[in-house]
């Protein structure tokens, strides 16, 4: 966590002078406004989410590696907790620039070490980028539901051993980590195009990299 924190130290200090110096329209910066009112709404859903499971957990507090799997769920939920604060910090910005450079760094936590972005964006590639969007919004849902039944068929088989297994736990890992995605792409439309861009490059990015995504 300690080296996440000091990747977004160094995001903060690139992409803040390049991104202040544009302007954001009034009616940009209300869609802005909208798009951190539902990506914090889609995080409390995902809070509730790791709660629900962390209640759970109580239930099979005498299997194997339960501390390390209820140390996994608080971590996940102070992740979520630490995205609320920069969603804090973006609803309180003095000006409509340093909204929009807070969601590009809020984006950005997703995928912290992408190196190269063009800010540059025509309508054209705006509207590829929807569609890409639009595309993976689905199939994050068709996947997280498989991944949903494999933790289900995962949990049957922990009540037979009584131990929480590796699998669980990378399962559990990917379930959570795909809610995450979601909660960020859902609300897209409401992004600059800029903004919207760079979700697309970093989305692509791990639709690249994540198995059966």
């Amino acid at each position: 966590m300690r080296f996440r924190t000091i990747w977004i130290a160094i995001i903060i200090t690139l992409i803040m002078p390049a991104l202040f110096a544009q302007g954001i329209s009034r009616t940009q910066d209300a869609r802005n406004n909208i798009y951190l009112e539902r990506l914090d709404e889609n995080l409390i859903d995902t809070i509730k989410m790791l709660e629900t499971f962390s209640d759970r957990a109580q239930n099979v507090e005498h299997f194997d590696m339960v501390d390390a799997y209820t140390s996994f769920l608080m971590n996940m939920t102070m992740e979520c907790a630490k995205l609320r604060n920069y969603i804090s910090q973006a609803e309180n910005a003095t000006s409509a620039e340093e909204r929009e450079d807070i969601i590009a760094i809020l984006i950005f936590t997703l995928k912290p070490e992408l190196e190269e972005f063009d800010e540059d964006v025509t309508r054209a590639q705006d509207r590829e980028n929807q569609d890409y969007l639009e595309d993976i919004s689905e199939r994050i849902k068709k996947t997280r539901g498989n991944t949903l039944q494999s933790l289900i068929k995962e949990e049957e088989k922990m009540v037979q051993t009584g131990m929480i297994s590796t699998e669980y736990m990378e399962l559990h890992a990917r379930f959570f980590f795909l809610n995450l995605l979601d909660d960020f792409v859902k609300p897209y439309t409401f992004l600059s195009r800029q903004n919207r861009a760079l979700l697309t490059e970093i989305v692509k990015d791990i639709d690249k990299n994540m198995p059966a995504l």
